[in-house]
């Protein structure tokens, strides 16, 4: 585990001053350091499981990966924890660098994502997820045509389908991109069902598009829950209608509803 400090107590500036982190993992793994110990000007404390995981790491790269991911279970450290997988990608560790891209990926820092995970791929290149999230990537970079082939290598995971989806959505073939829809629903994949439903809704098959908006509300989709809404509306079934519109607002969709009182 891994916590912070409120400051009491906390070793001085020249222990592991400017939060060096291979200096930190270093002293670890020479020496003890008793039950936990402080670490940086952060203020952030090493539970003793942390101190030993260190320890018995294989080597120094590996052990500063493993201080990478406990940082990363911290919430506000994210940061914090991806310049620790920074040095131990440049000591060496693939573990900290396929981290590394994930992270930058996960931030929405896509350039930087795509430099780490073009490494990691050097390493491993048959690993579908590095490929999925280069794709990612370099869809958000608009680089779709390099993007599409590392999506393609990656839809082991069905979640990869979207992107894919909305690339080929973008070149306008329409029928591919239904099937990949769907294939993205059948698996539960978060943002599929209310796409999924408006492709059946714009073919006329409202009981169908209901049923894929429904299973969208199971996975907290708001929007999914406004567009069943606005069926149950057009349909004049006004009493589910409001209760659904109601239902999307507490969701999050802040969209004007026909209910919307503005006077």
């Amino acid at each position: 585990m891994v916590t912070r400090d409120n400051g009491e107590g906390r070793v001085g500036q020249g222990d592991c001053a400017e939060n060096d982190y291979l200096e930190l993992v270093r002293r670890v793994r020479a020496a003890g350091l008793g039950d936990a110990s402080h670490f940086s000007n952060s203020g952030i404390l090493l539970s003793p499981e942390v101190v030993d995981e260190l320890r018995r790491a294989e080597d120094t790269p590996s052990a500063l990966f493993a201080l990478g991911a406990h940082v990363w279970g911290e919430e506000g450290s994210e940061l914090e924890a991806i310049e620790i997988f920074r040095s131990a990608s440049l000591l060496g560790s693939l573990d900290a660098l396929k981290a590394l891209g994930v992270a930058l990926n996960w931030m929405g820092a896509h350039e930087g994502a795509v430099t780490w995970l073009r490494q990691a791929l050097e390493k491993e290149p048959d690993n579908p997820q590095l490929h999925g999230l280069l794709g990612e990537s370099l869809l958000a970079l608009g680089q779709l045509e390099p993007a599409e082939p590392h999506l393609r290598s990656a839809l082991i995971d069905p979640s990869f389908y979207m992107p894919l989806a909305r690339i080929v959505q973008l070149r306008g073939d329409m029928d591919e991109y239904r099937r990949l829809v769907f294939i993205a629903s059948d698996a539960d994949v978060y943002g599929s069902h209310i796409l999924a439903g408006n492709i059946l809704s714009d073919c006329g098959d409202l009981d169908g598009a209901k049923c894929m908006y429904q299973r969208g509300i199971e996975t907290d989709d708001a929007h999914s829950a406004f567009n069943l809404a606005t069926i149950y509306y057009s349909q004049g079934e006004l009493s589910l209608s409001e209760e659904m519109f109601r239902r999307a607002r507490e969701m999050g969709d802040l969209r004007v509803s026909p209910f919307d009182d503005f006077d």
